[in-house]
């Protein structure tokens, strides 16, 4: 991972989530200073970081609640073109949906889940 590099780091959960991973983004940014750090959270958390300096280049909405909102958000992370997806405590529809797209149009996939060792 370097310069031109996007790596998009998923928090698909609620708003103490979003805040805690902040911690993971900086750990990225130290690891890979020059790629493009996005971080996905929920739709309706991702307003609240407006004005907020993070260590991430961009605050990315996630709305993945019916087909309509999957259609949609599969072209926006496709405008967004990561390299690495990196999952933060891996749900089933947001696991699903970031597997399936990583295996359509080559970026890497990862995850964590504290349930899972």
């Amino acid at each position: 991972m370097g310069e031109g590099q996007t790596i998009l780091i998923v928090k698909n959960r609620g708003l103490g989530d979003a805040i805690i991973t902040l911690g993971a983004c900086a750990y990225m940014r130290e690891l890979f200073p020059k790629a493009r750090l996005v971080l996905g959270t929920p739709s309706w958390v991702a307003p609240l970081f407006k004005g907020v300096s993070t260590v991430c280049d961009e605050i990315f909405p996630i709305e993945l609640k019916t087909l309509r909102d999957g259609i949609d958000l599969w072209q926006k992370v496709r405008a967004l073109s990561p390299d690495l997806v990196h999952e933060c405590h891996q749900s089933g529809r947001t696991g699903k949906f970031f597997k399936l797209f990583s295996f359509f149009h080559g970026a890497d996939y990862s995850f964590y889940n504290h349930h899972f060792g």
